[in-house]
Order: C-alpha cells, then sequence, then structure tokens
C-alpha cells in the first residue's frame, strides 16, 4: 500500500499482480491495473518525480507517472522477485530489496549502480530515516541501520540485543528521532535512531 500526497491517490498492489487506485476522499475505486508480473509486494510514490515504483514477483521494477498511469520504463531487477521500494531523493537513486537478499540501487534510467549482500534472506522493507542514516528489515529477523545510502551497515538489530524473535516485516519512521518495527513474533517495537533501544 502507498500514498499519493499530490493527488490523494492511494494504492494497493496484490497477490494477483493488481494494482488498485482510489480516492482517498471518496473512498471510491478510480480503477486498476493488471500488471502480469505476479504478486506485487512492493509499491513507492516519489514525491518529487510524481512517479510511482511498483516491485513484481518477476523481478521487474515498473515506473508509471501519476497524471495518465502511463508506464514510463519497466526493467529487470532481481531474478527472484522484488520485494521492497524506496527513493533516495539526495543521489535520486531507486533502492531495491529482493527475495535473493540482494540490496540495489538504480537511477531513473533503470542502470544499477550497486548491489549489496545485505541480509540473510528476502528485504522486507527499506527506509529512509533522514540524510545520512536508512534502514532495511528481513524475514532473517534482524534490522540494519546504514549510513550514507546503504553504504555502511552501523548497527544490527537481531534478537541477541533489543530486536525481534521472527521475520521483521514492516518499517514505520514515525518522526525526526523514532522508527517502529513490527515482526512475526507478534510484537511492534519502537526505537530511538540516537541510542537505538526500544
Amino acid at each position: 500500500m502507498e500514498f499519493n500526497h499530490d493527488n490523494g491517490h492511494f494504492y494497493v498492489g496484490d497477490k494477483d499482480g493488481v494494482l488498485s487506485v482510489w480516492d482517498v476522499k471518496t473512498w471510491s475505486h478510480l480503477f486498476t491495473f493488471e500488471l502480469n508480473g505476479g504478486r506485487l509486494r512492493a509499491v513507492h510514490y516519489i514525491d518529487k518525480e510524481h512517479l510511482l515504483l511498483v516491485g513484481k514477483y518477476n523481478g521487474e521494477i515498473s515506473i508509471y507517472e501519476t497524471k495518465f498511469y502511463n508506464e514510463v520504463l519497466s526493467f529487470q531487477a532481481h531474478k527472484t522477485g522484488v520485494s521492497s521500494l524506496t527513493f533516495d531523493t539526495n543521489d535520486k537513486m531507486i533502492i531495491s530489496g529482493g527475495k535473493n537478499a540482494l540490496i540495489k540501487s538504480w537511477d531513473l534510467n533503470g542502470k544499477m549502480s550497486k548491489s549489496i549482500p545485505a541480509h540473510r534472506f528476502i528485504v522486507y522493507d527499506l527506509k529512509i530515516f533522514n540524510e545520512s542514516i536508512s534502514l532495511s528489515c528481513s524475514r532473517d529477523g534482524s534490522i540494519k541501520v546504514w549510513q550514507n545510502g546503504y553504504k555502511e551497515v552501523v548497527q544490527k538489530i537481531d534478537v541477541s540485543g533489543f530486536g525481534h524473535k521472527h521475520s521483521v516485516n514492516q518499517l514505520l519512521v514515525i518522526n525526526a528521532e523514532l522508527f517502529a518495527s513490527c515482526s512475526d513474533d507478534h510484537t511492534i517495537k519502537i526505537f530511538r535512531v540516537t541510542d537505538i533501544n526500544p
């Protein structure tokens, strides 16, 4: 799910490869896309670019403009499926996580600039926390805190510390100091970036 603050549209991707577009003011269903790429695990809206990123089970990332929803570009990103997406506004790079546990970065023309072995299992979510800190989480039960746009891991949060016992499925940036995580262990934890304690 993803929200477009510019036009008030809300996006939902499903297991059948269908992307639904809703109007949040009226909660009316506007239209659907059948994308033929398998399950849609990742949808991300880029505010300043007015673009919608969609990550597909077949490994493709598709980019759509959000006025008429025409496809701008589609490219192969992860052979085993795209599981998470975000956008680094500083570097203007698409950041993708895959079922293959890799994090990759791409320009808006689909050219890859790096590929990093990030986790032991599927990367479920990616968040840009601020200009210097980024976050990732995985089925391996860990959250990683990165510096400089997913270039260097500065902390790993897992069950040996204050982390989760099972798969970490989602991250949420709350404000300039806090982020939250949720897990298959039926807990939601809140972390302060300055000390990374729940």
